[in-house]
């Protein structure tokens, strides 16, 4: 796999600012479910405003902010934003107080190979001006080359860098594979240091729904990364969207309650 078919692979490719709790604890000393940080993607509020996304992730209990979804002029770390622009971002999370924990690389797969590279290579750069922390590009599961634990850890052997990592996607296993999220995390568990929480129905089944509500047995799923010496983050993105902003927050409040109940049960 060279390096153009890995980055056409590999759309749901994201980086992570790396804090001392989103890195695994040695086996020998596992953590507690229950100090795990949690966190929320802009997904659920992408048919609105970024300005909305930042009050309902706010306002549903959250600190931690991912920005995996576009939403209407906003780059976030695409190569088209501006110094001014990231200047901007990072203002407006001071005054919401939310930290940035990780954000989606977006490029053009059929871009020339050194277009695409400087491209990814921007994002990067701009991931670090808006965060000065150490950086992961991370891989999550979502069909093809990335679709499910064995297809990951290729991917992992032929990359071959130590920041280079996995967020696992229970919900999406489930959705692209069909496969038992849980099973599949044997290989992997110890290469994962994020989680994105969402349900499934079933393989090729919907995803933004209320956790539970579908088949991921989230438990089982917690318990080997325990096991593996998982230290979170966990961020949550599957949530059922409302008809409004606000009725998308309770929504979302409801899911963060499900995941500190869940956490705290261990």
């Amino acid at each position: 796999m060279n390096r153009r078919q890995f980055l056409r692979s590999s759309a749901a490719t994201a980086i992570t600012w790396v804090s001392a709790g989103s890195l695994p604890a040695p086996a020998e000393e596992k953590s507690s479910p229950a100090s795990w940080p949690l966190g929320c993607f802009n997904r659920a509020w992408a048919g609105w405003s970024f300005n909305a996304a930042l009050q309902g992730v706010r306002e549903a209990g959250f600190k931690r902010l991912g920005l995996v979804s576009p939403q209407k002029d906003e780059p976030f770390i695409g190569a088209e934003a501006t110094a001014e622009y990231l200047e901007g971002l990072k203002k407006r999370l001071r005054e919401t107080k939310l930290e940035v924990a990780v954000a989606s690389i977006r490029f053009d797969e059929n871009a020339p190979l050194e277009a695409l590279l400087a491209s990814v290579r921007k994002q990067i750069d701009n991931a670090a001006r808006a965060e000065k922390r150490g950086l992961q590009v991370v891989l999550k599961p979502h069909g093809g080359l990335s679709a499910g634990a064995a297809e990951m850890l290729r991917c992992l052997e032929k990359v071959g860098q130590a920041a280079f990592k996995i967020w696992y996607d229970a919900g999406n296993i489930l959705h692209y594979t069909g496969k038992d999220p849980a099973a599949e995390l044997e290989t992997i568990a110890k290469h994962v240091t994020g989680f994105c929480a969402k349900d499934c129905a079933g393989k090729g089944g919907e995803v933004m729904m209320a956790l539970g509500e579908g088949k991921v047995d989230f438990k089982a799923v917690f318990k080997k990364l325990q096991a593996a010496g998982f230290s979170g983050p966990i961020f949550l993105e599957g949530v059922k969207v409302g008809k409004t902003p606000s009725e998308t927050t309770a929504n979302t409040r409801a899911g963060r309650e499900f995941l500190e109940g869940l956490l705290k049960s261990f």
